[in-house]
């Protein structure tokens, strides 16, 4: 049973074959379903029986809204087609009155192949739950599944929920929704193929996966178009004329940007106007944002609505998703500025439209470089207000049309376009907004007149409406042997490029670049300390940071330090509780510190999870994008054989790695064919002085559980049981009476099998011709491998012997052996019995493979002389 993710809502679904339909739960099966190859699906919790789901813990806060998870886990049976399953939940108060349902109603059809008989089923059903009146802890949970036709059959929770405002949530693990990778990196700085001597470039990474959005959310852009946006304010556009400058321009979406000191254009470049950068962030905006839509279960609208003095109908857009109507809606909208400032129109026409969609998830985001100066009459398209000033009345309407937008249950995002809006124009904007005056920067932005900032600004706004977390910080205290490098001595310039992928700090005149926030030096005691405001943290645009740190005259040569202390990334998770990474050299964190030394090197080891096809997975079996998503069951410095330093002098290491690896009790082997050969064979050099190197394994299953349940006393059941192809292994010692090599040995494995009620099969071992065995030799004493002593075996031609070719194995007799065996198992085998529990109202039975060795076969040999064995162990699955 897989353990749960992110809250403490446990549900496992087994869904089963019944062959006795008769009556389940005092309820007859709905004739939708009966007859029609559609199996009862009772419902385990905690591995017993139940009506139907038990819930722990759900979270509740005192706003009413909240975000939970369920965790779905079983195999679906059918014989024929596909088969759907849905589950809606609800509730039910003590008094017996059910509530309709409010949390979910989804369908999903699960395909079967037409080679299997069951597929397995592994779910998750995120709930975005809001103003759900429970006030006690005596409701139940209900939910039905929807048969092939409509039809429909539900189960009521044998428990009562547990409501628990303080239950503990466990973090999403990657690459669930909400889940945080934070990856930290420091490569040494060349110029023109020459190391600069004692500096590095330092990269933090933060990324996240997004929440699952569970209702259509729809998003209206307010945009402002009066004449006052058509200032020349911004970065410099130039074409690709001739031009003489010191530093070169650089690319920002296909615009050549050039903005830097002590460089001339002539007549090839120009400011940028408010509109134009309003036009690129607005683009990106939409582009960003509909990205979501790619995502199943996420229905995202946006529309544009552009003001002046008036709103024209013309220049704006109903709600879509189509992303071509958008983008040729803003290029209208902003077209030719001109006009005063009329938001209190703006913002009506904008929940107007959520009005007419009957949004739930309705959002408002406003874009203005000034003060409102008109209003709108009760009548057509007549104004009043100052016209180029802002007056009590003016002010007063356009706060009233936000907070009317804001008590229809619509968030507003209010951002100043420009630092030189008036103070006034900025409260206003500020008290729009969602949290008014009061807000701390979630809702209200002030952004500076260049297009990078305002990208930023709006890129923030799409992870603050899809995000993975929220308002993330991190801090980093220089290490000891460190000083931030900065061009200038006691500044420290950044410079902000939002998704700015591989983009250098040599491309940069700053000494810090960062893809959005904001970031500040502090100095205490002689300490550095970075912190970096990073703002909200979204699916696809990572939060990056990269610095220079130059190591200081204490350092000794030829040894590592730390870049940093221990580095804290502190957010707010999607189920708004404070949440927290932490940074640890050595790799005993949630991310590493990097170490690094001036004239030596170091090799990083880690050992990473993958699944049967090689990929890599997660600590719950999920497939991950990348190796250092994945997790990690070993991550530690390479020291050679015969030292004790993880410092390296440059040059070439040959890696030797486990073949097999142990860690919490359970056992791993290397995948083979997944990293090339030479993978293990690092050169270290200056440029070169810190690699990582990812090894792949493969957890081995060391037995094989299945726990069949039927629903009445006395049922009878029968198991076709297949077992998938399982990477086992048996392991077992042996010494020897003679010193010598072994050739060859033949090992024949039976099965042991057993269930509750005391019957007993056997039956052998079914072997796949062709098949391999890997087989790994230790000394017991030292449990040192003994070099050269890992094999692959051909099976051979007959399924009921799996053969150990074992060449040149040079055995001592002072010393007892470990022989590790992996293999493939194959069972088709099928079982049939009775089994009757008067005193419950379930069958349970269980099914475990044992492996043993019935022969080990004592025609060992070398050069014709025979070595008997001195004793065998009888071995036993660990």
């Amino acid at each position: 049973m897989r353990s749960l993710k992110r809250i403490g809502i446990s549900l496992v679904l087994a869904l089963t074959m019944v062959l006795q339909l008769g009556v389940i739960y005092g309820q007859a099966l709905p004739s939708e379903v009966s007859g029609k190859n559609y199996k009862v699906i009772p419902v385990l919790f905690k591995g017993v029986a139940q009506e139907t789901i038990v819930s722990d813990y759900l979270e509740w806060s005192n706003d009413k809204k909240g975000y939970a998870v369920l965790d779905v886990k079983g195999y679906a049976y059918q014989v024929g087609s596909n088969i759907k399953i849905g589950i809606t939940i609800g509730y039910q108060t003590p008094n017996g009155y059910t509530n309709p349902p409010d949390w979910l109603d989804r369908i999903e059809e699960i395909s079967i192949p037409s080679n299997k008989t069951f597929e397995e089923v592994i779910k998750d059903y995120y709930i975005d739950f809001k103003d759900i009146k429970i006030v006690d802890n005596g409701n139940k949970l209900w939910f039905y599944l929807k048969g092939k036709n409509g039809g429909t059959f539900d189960r009521q929770s044998a428990q009562n929920i547990k409501l628990d405002p303080t239950a503990s949530v466990k973090e999403p693990v990657w690459p669930n929704p909400g889940s945080i990778q934070v990856t930290n990196t420091a490569l040494p700085v060349s110029v023109g193929g020459i190391r600069q001597e004692g500096l590095w470039q330092v990269e933090l990474k933060v990324e996240g996966k997004n929440k699952i959005m569970t209702e259509p959310t729809d998003v209206v852009l307010v945009l402002d178009r009066s004449g006052s946006m058509a200032n020349e304010v911004g970065d410099y556009l130039c074409n690709n004329e001739e031009h003489i400058h010191t530093r070169k321009c650089y690319s920002n979406r296909q615009l050549l940007i050039c903005g830097k000191t002590e460089h001339r254009h002539g007549n090839s470049c120009k400011r940028l106007t408010r509109v134009e950068i309003a036009k690129q962030a607005t683009n990106n905006f939409v582009e960003q944002l509909l990205l979501e839509n790619e995502k199943e279960h996420n229905s995202i609208k946006v529309g544009i609505v552009a003001f002046a003095t008036n709103v024209e109908e013309s220049r704006c857009t109903s709600l879509t998703d189509d992303k071509t109507t958008l983008l040729k809606g803003v290029a209208t909208a902003l077209d030719n500025p001109a006009g005063g400032t009329n938001m209190v129109q703006g913002i009506n026409k904008a929940k107007l439209y959520l009005d007419a969609a009957n949004s739930k998830n309705g959002i408002i985001v406003l874009i203005s470089d000034g003060e409102p100066t008109y209003y709108h009459t009760t009548s057509g398209n007549g104004v009043l207000g100052g016209g180029s000033y802002i007056d009590t009345a003016t002010k007063t309407k356009t706060i009233e049309a936000a907070q009317t937008a804001k008590n229809a249950g619509y968030e507003i995002y209010s951002i100043g376009a420009g630092e030189s809006i008036s103070t006034v124009g900025q409260q206003v904007l500020k008290i729009c907004s969602t949290n008014g005056i009061n807000d701390n920067g979630e809702y209200y932005y002030l952004s500076k007149d260049t297009t990078n900032a305002l990208i930023n600004i709006m890129e923030n706004v799409v992870r603050s409406i899809q995000n993975a977390a929220r308002g993330a910080k991190v801090v980093i205290p220089i290490g000891e042997k460190f000083k931030l490098w900065t061009e200038q001595e006691n500044q420290f310039k950044y410079e902000i490029i939002p998704s700015m992928g591989d983009t250098a700090l040599t491309d940069s005149e700053y000494d810090c670049v960062i893809s959005q926030g904001k970031i500040e030096r502090e100095v205490a005691d002689g300490k550095e300390k970075l912190t970096w405001e990073i703002g909200n943290i979204g699916e696809g645009t990572p939060a990056i940071l990269r610095y220079y740190i130059g190591m200081t005259a204490e350092a000794q040569k030829q040894i590592s330090y730390p870049i940093s202390d221990e580095t804290v990334l502190s957010y707010s998770n999607i189920y708004g509780k404070p949440a927290k990474k932490v940074g640890k050299p050595g790799g005993k964190g949630d991310f590493d510190i990097p170490e690094v030394s001036m004239d030596s090197a170091n090799i990083r080891l880690i050992y990473y999870l993958v699944n049967d096809n090689g990929k890599p997975i997660n600590e719950e079996g999920q497939e991950v994008e990348r190796p250092d998503l994945a997790y990690n069951l070993k991550n530690d410095y390479y020291i050679p054989e015969g030292t004790s330093s993880k410092d390296l002098d440059f040059g070439v290491y040959t890696i030797k790695y486990d073949i097999s690896y142990e860690k919490d009790n359970n056992k791993y082997i290397f995948k083979e064919g997944i990293v090339p050969i030479n993978i293990t064979r690092v050169e270290l050099n200056a440029l070169n002085a810190q690699p990582v190197v990812y090894l792949p394994y493969e957890k081995v299953k060391l037995q094989v559980n299945w726990t069949q349940l039927g629903n009445e006393s006395g049922a009878f059941v029968t198991r076709n049981f297949i077992c998938p192809e399982q990477l086992s292994n048996i392991s077992f010692t042996v010494g020897f009476i003679e010193a010598g090599n072994i050739t060859h040995s033949n090992l024949t494995l039976v099965i042991d099998s057993d269930y509750q009620g005391g019957n007993t099969f056997k039956d052998k071992m079914r072997f796949k011709v062709g098949d391999t065995a890997l087989v790994n030799v230790k000394e017991v004493s030292t449990l040192k491998e003994e070099n050269g002593y890992n094999y692959r075996s051909s099976v051979t031609a007959t399924e009921d012997e799996l053969k150990i070719i074992i060449n040149n194995l040079k055995v001592k007799t002072d010393q007892v052996y470990e022989v590790n065996i992996f293999f493939k198992c194959y069972l088709k085998d099928s079982y049939t019995y009775n089994q009757y529990k008067n005193d419950m109202n379930h069958l349970s039975a269980i099914h475990q493979i044992g492996l043993t060795i019935q022969d080990i076969e004592n025609g060992i040999n070398e050069d014709k002389k025979p070595i008997n064995l001195r004793y065998v162990d009888i071995p036993k699955i660990n």
